[in-house]
This record gives C-alpha cells, structure tokens and sequence, in this order.
C-alpha cells in the first residue's frame, strides 16, 4: 500500500483494517500518490503502521519501501524503522548488485561496470527475442537511463544511444556501445 492518495493521516486505519481482514504480510510505500517518486520517503509513516499492526497480529509480516537505494540507505531505513523486511525497486534498477552488497558479498566499491554492461545486453537481447525489439528499446533506454544516476559510464552510454528511435538502429548502437 502507498500512504495514501494526497495526504497519509488514513494510512494507519488503513494498515488496520487490511491487517484485521487478515492479511500476513504488508507491503508499504512510504509515499503517498501523488508524491509518486519524489524523495524524501516518509519513513516515519512506518513507525507508526508498525506499531498499530503489531497491536492487532503480533505475527504480521512488514515490509518497509521507499527511498533504498544503497547499503547506507538500507542501513538508514532499518534503524530508523525497525523493520527487517524490505522490498527495493528503483534502487536494484539503478543498482543490479545492491542485494549482494547488503549482504556483504559484493563490496560497494568494486567496479561492477562490465557485469552491468553484460547484463544490459542480456536483457536486450532476451527482451528482444521474448517480446519485441520495440519493447526492448523502450525498457533498455529506461534502464539504462536509470544505471546513469549511479554510474557516470553509463549516463555516457545513455547520452549516446537515446537519440536512436528506431529500434534496429538502436540495438546496432547499443552493441557497438557496449
């Protein structure tokens, strides 16, 4: 759920009643709609849906979104939130390793470009044969538009390649990119 539409004073009676209907787990957007995806995320909505579901099932699952976008982040929201779920969107758009690194697999410094750009073909290529090369330009140029905010390589890869709209010409430019 989002906090609401315009103004979040309802979420927590809505976390209430999704809670008292039954549900085992709650997934909440700490935005409201039409804050859509502009920072900052209301994190401290969450306190407050936590405490209130936690009264009516001690058991509820609660998954905290919004905002994550990097190990520090994560960190941040944890402590701030005292939640130990979470469910990362753009963040793992922006940043494909973000899970090992939480997990301390991956250190955040490594330089992952040329996994990145492996993986970006992948995708292209797999969108490509799955779906259509239309779809596949569309959602490639919106990924790659998305790895620029955290690699300046890619912002450069971005910066080349978004001006092809046809989409033969833009897979030809993406590999030779690439």
């Amino acid at each position: 759920m989002r906090l609401g539409f315009e103004d979040p004073s309802d979420c927590v009676r809505n976390a209430e009643a999704l809670v008292s209907a039954g549900i085992n787990r709650l997934t909440i957007h700490a935005r409201t709609k039409t804050d859509a995806y502009k920072p900052p995320a209301h994190w401290q909505w969450l306190i407050k849906i936590k405490e209130a579901a936690l009264r009516i099932n001690p058991d509820i699952q609660l998954v905290a979104n919004g905002d994550i976008f990097s190990v520090q982040d994560y960190l941040r929201c944890k402590e701030q939130t005292g939640y130990t779920q979470f469910m990362i969107g753009r963040g793992a758009l922006r940043n494909p390793f973000i899970f090992l690194q939480i997990k301390n697999q991956v250190p955040e410094d490594k330089d992952l470009s040329l996994e990145i750009r492996n993986k970006v073909k992948d995708f292209h290529s797999l969108t490509s044969e799955t779906f259509s090369i239309h779809l596949a330009k569309a959602r490639t140029k919106q990924w790659l538009k998305l790895l620029s905010e955290n690699y300046p390589l890619f912002k450069e890869i971005f910066d080349e390649i978004k001006i092809h709209e046809d989409s033969e010409d833009f897979s030809t430019a993406l590999k030779q990119t690439l």
